[in-house]
């Protein structure tokens, strides 16, 4: 029961780790690396609790060159401490620059399964995403859930297509209603305004406090309360000059970075 996490086989209970720890405000260990900070875990039978803890940089440092890094691990639980052996999580893809904003955020889709690269090389950070591909990201961030209807609406999702349960979900949970009654247009070209409002109906639709914070969003726009919301809750901080730039498509880079901000203010 292992799965292979960026060149390295890692336990599936270390996998789902690393997305709970993003979720509950902690940093994964790309994070840890590069803010010289540590941690460690554990994942106690009687309490199901994850549990950070401090540990020395140098392990961190030392995994670089060993693919691996040691852990003492403290169970929040019981009491019990070991240590632990877990595989140094490299940089599979020649295109993400170090020290970009994006760097932790598509490490952190990669090991989470939110989505690979666009080959085993290659992220492709700066290419726009489609309706399909954005759906699917926000699909898999849920943890896959399979729609309560096998009813779909829309003539243009295939049946097996790689995105229609996400489809699928994503229209009976409100987070998009097509284009039109028929057709969902898998293949067009998601902007920031969209994005945004897709995370924020993923959300619940939350009532933000914030008034004003782009001069280019005006009252009223679909996307509004949306973009108030993400900018309240630092899932974006606009595109600079005071603009949010709604109509400008979103890039694989940026719907990574609101997403691994979302998990990290949830």
């Amino acid at each position: 029961n292992n799965a292979v996490v960026m060149g390295h086989q890692l336990p599936v209970s270390n996998v789902d780790m690393l997305l709970d720890r993003a979720q509950k405000r902690a940093v994964n260990i790309a994070a840890y690396v590069k803010e010289r900070r540590t941690g460690s875990f554990d994942d106690c039978a009687g309490m199901g609790a994850d549990y950070i803890t401090a540990q020395n940089y140098g392990a961190y440092k030392n995994g670089r060159k060993t693919k691996h890094f040691r852990t003492t691990d403290s169970c929040i639980g019981c009491g019990d401490t070991y240590q632990d052996k877990i595989p140094y999580l490299t940089n599979p893809f020649c295109d993400l620059t170090e020290g970009a904003y994006y760097e932790t955020p598509v490490l952190w889709a990669s090991v989470t399964g939110i989505t690979a690269g666009v080959d085993d090389i290659h992220f492709g950070p700066d290419r726009p995403c489609t309706r399909a591909q954005v759906v699917t990201f926000l699909w898999r961030r849920a943890g896959k859930p399979t729609p309560a209807s096998s009813h779909n609406p829309f003539e243009d999702v295939p049946p097996g297509s790689f995105y229609e349960q996400a489809v699928l979900w994503a229209y009976e949970t409100g987070i998009t209603a097509g284009t039109d009654g028929n057709h969902f247009s898998p293949d067009a070209i998601c902007n920031r305004a969209q994005v945004v409002t897709f995370l924020h109906r993923f959300r619940g639709c939350p009532e933000p406090i914030l008034t004003v914070a782009f001069s280019d969003v005006p009252d009223g726009a679909f996307f509004q309360k949306a973009v108030l919301w993400a900018t309240q809750k630092e899932i974006t901080y606009g595109m600079g000059g005071g603009k949010f730039s709604p109509a400008q498509s979103c890039t694989r880079a940026q719907i990574v970075t609101f997403l691994y901000r979302d998990a990290k203010t949830a």
